[in-house]
């Protein structure tokens, strides 16, 4: 056996000293090059996927992980240079296209003169819901629309187990109509918000697994607000079956709570209805709901960002920033939220675009806040981080989240524009952990 060497308490001092010191300049090092907030270069390359799918206009409205780490997008495709079609687009973790879906990665369906897909959702089984609109041309650059939701299997392909086509439309008759956003229900049900009439009310459908109506929600399936215009942008479900609907009414952030039948839920601030004054003009476009109960919504006020948190009951949270507000200003005045996401560790990621409105130009942003409203300046140094990945306006759709706190975001490069294509970035979440050296006498 070789005798060990026996250290004295000095150099076992310089010893802890040196490992000490090597960690940390080795977390240094990490830290500068792979930060939170930082792009994932594991992921094409550069953190930016940019794809371009037809020879038209598309764009990604919608992102979401599998659980085996694929990442499905869904948005518009102008496959021919005239009509819109839902898009889906899956992704290996590693940005290049999927192969096994649709062997090319991308799946095109043309519902009506034209469609675009707003949201989507995967459910257990591993099957893709995406929900929309579709329009069908009844005159000369006039159209009927409706809502729209497809389900395709896991393989690309669309499910005929779904209204026989894996397609359903729905119309109430009021010309314009659209699906904004889906949820899953634990028995499978599947709500879909969204806008429909000239007033742009908000509306609520509910589907059966199969895809028809399902009649146990408001007797018909349909649920639509004549008193709140502005129609509806998110959906939260909660864990007691209620549905929390978040919309905006004219220039409020606005939120309805339904039971699980269909009624306003009168324990939601009395009426089931909330609308909160942000500035001279706001609008809540994504939802999520916290751990205990509290309710998170972000949008945007006035050219700016704008969070709000409630209480189950509909009450504004003082313990967020003081007045349940938060709004952030990026650029002089065209910066604007669009989803949001709540990591494990309770921040909050809210994801949109900032940029100037006068030359037409802007950039992905993605802001980091604290749990209490304040901005989490460990997140690319101040809170804030823009991505620029086109020559105009980009903007950030959607964001989800990964098992190792990565988050992947969603939209358009050059939005509104014949150049406007599919991008994905993926940015460093928090997963570091330092673990301390320990010697035994």
């Amino acid at each position: 056996m070789v005798a060990q060497p026996i250290l004295t308490k000095t150099q076992k001092y310089c010893l802890t000293f040196t490992l000490a010191l090597v960690l940390t300049l080795a977390w240094t090092t990490l830290a500068h090059a792979d930060g939170p907030g930082d792009l994932d270069t594991t992921f094409g390359g550069t953190g930016i996927v940019m794809d371009s799918i037809s020879s038209g206009p598309d764009g990604g409205s919608s992102v979401a992980i599998q659980p085996d780490g694929k990442i499905v997008v869904a948005g518009v495709s102008d496959s021919d240079g005239l009509n819109d079609d839902f898009a889906v687009v899956r992704y290996n973790s590693d940005g290049n296209r999927d192969t096994t879906f649709n062997s090319t990665g991308v799946v095109t369906t043309p519902i009506d003169n034209a469609s675009w897909g707003f949201d989507t959702v995967i459910q257990p089984d591993g099957k893709i819901v995406v929900v929309g609109n579709s329009g069908r041309l009844i005159a000369p650059g006039v159209f009927d629309y409706a809502f729209a939701v497809a389900r395709y299997n896991i393989t690309g392909t669309l499910d005929t187990n779904f209204n026989n086509t894996g397609i359903v439309t729905t119309s109430l008759g009021n010309g314009f109509e659209t699906g904004q956003s889906v949820a899953l229900q634990p028995d499978g049900k599947i709500v879909v918000v969204g806008a429909s009439g000239t007033d742009i009310r908000l509306t609520v459908m509910r589907y059966t697994i199969t895809g028809t109506l399902d009649t146990d929600f408001n007797n018909t399936g349909i649920v639509s607000n004549s008193s709140l215009s502005g129609g509806s942008a998110d959906v939260a479900l909660q864990p007691n079956g209620k549905i929390v609907v978040l919309g905006y009414d004219n220039g409020n952030f606005a939120m309805v709570r339904y039971t699980i039948t269909g009624t306003l839920d009168s324990s939601f601030n009395g009426t089931g209805i909330v609308t909160t004054p942000i500035g001279i003009s706001a609008f809540g476009t994504g939802i999520v709901l916290q751990p205990d109960g509290k309710i998170v919504v972000a949008g945007g006020s006035d050219g700016d960002f704008a969070l709000a948190r409630y209480n189950s009951d509909g009450t504004l949270d003082t313990s967020f920033n003081g007045t349940g507000i938060a709004t952030t200003t990026i650029t002089n005045n065209r910066d604007f939220g669009l989803d949001l996401a709540l990591q494990t560790n309770g921040k909050i990621v809210v994801v949109g675009s900032s940029g100037d409105i006068n030359d037409e130009d802007g950039d992905i942003t993605v802001i980091r806040y604290h749990n209490d409203g304040s901005l989490d300046t460990t997140f690319g140094g101040t809170g804030v981080v823009t991505t620029p990945v086109g020559s105009t306006q980009d903007v950030a759709w959607s964001v989800a989240l990964q098992p190792d706190d990565k988050i992947v975001v969603a939209g358009f490069g050059d939005a509104w524009t014949n150049n406007m294509t599919f991008f994905v970035t993926r940015y460093i979440g928090d997963h570091f952990a330092y673990l301390p050296v320990v010697l035994k006498n």
